[in-house]
């Protein structure tokens, strides 16, 4: 087991002869129970490794994105036990708090919205953060069924699409929304060029290239795109 992953081999054998002298041991024990066992266990024999090891874990927080169907995404943050715990009762509470007052929102759709507000500091979180949609203009202009792509999420229904561009997010504030031109090949409709207002090149082409690739260029990899800027790759 990975919890015993840090002791030496005589340690994980005194683990093993602990927990276990016998087979029945922990009959009807679920795989959370058992794990906690290992670990307390494990913490026992050699507490300098299990704190060694503790101390690398926090150098690895991160937050990080990934598509869910439906228009949805997987928002996940890796943190500290203590931050972690302490940011989920936070948002529990603040969901309790304003079910007792009558609020009709399910529990989590309060923490998840609570979530949101706080991190962006905006209801709904979108405004005051530029959100790339690319879309056709049959699509926001006529109706056209085509999808469009959300930069750093990937394709979007074309009606999803245009609500968003016209009304906004769901219980958010309404978007200031700038229609930037894209120009394509008319043999491929790849992505040639697009109107610019910014007297800083750089800050164009940056976005150009965003929203021409997508995703990082390297040769089999379809990671979103985090730099932009590298004269040596």
């Amino acid at each position: 087991m990975k919890e015993t992953a840090c002791l030496s081999v005589e340690d994980r054998a005194a683990v093993d002869e602990e927990l276990a002298p016998d087979t029945g041991t922990f009959d009807g024990a679920g795989d959370r129970a058992i794990i906690s066992a290992v670990k307390a266990a494990a913490y026992r024999k050699d507490p300098r490794s299990v704190a060694k090891r503790a101390s690398h874990a926090v150098n690895e927080r991160t937050v990080s994105l990934r598509p869910a169907p439906d228009t949805m995404a997987r928002l996940t943050a890796l943190l500290p036990v203590a931050q972690g715990v302490a940011v989920y009762a936070a948002l529990t509470k603040k969901a309790d708090t304003l079910r007792a007052a009558g609020d009709g929102r399910g529990k989590g759709q309060i923490m998840a919205d609570t979530l949101v507000e706080r991190a962006t500091g905006v209801k709904g979180g979108v405004s005051r953060i530029e959100v790339q949609l690319v879309m056709t203009d049959r699509t926001l202009l006529q109706g056209d069924s085509e999808p469009a792509r959300l930069t750093g999420y990937g394709t979007v229904p074309a009606a999803w699409a245009r609500k968003i561009a016209v009304a906004g997010p769901a219980g958010g504030e309404e978007l200031k929304t700038w229609v930037r031109r894209l120009y394509t090949a008319p043999a491929t409709g790849d992505l040639v060029a697009m109107d610019s207002r910014a007297r800083l090149f750089p800050h164009g082409l940056r976005r150009f290239i965003q929203v021409r690739d997508n995703v990082c260029r390297t040769p089999y990899c379809d990671t979103p795109i985090r730099h932009d800027d590298h004269i040596i790759p």
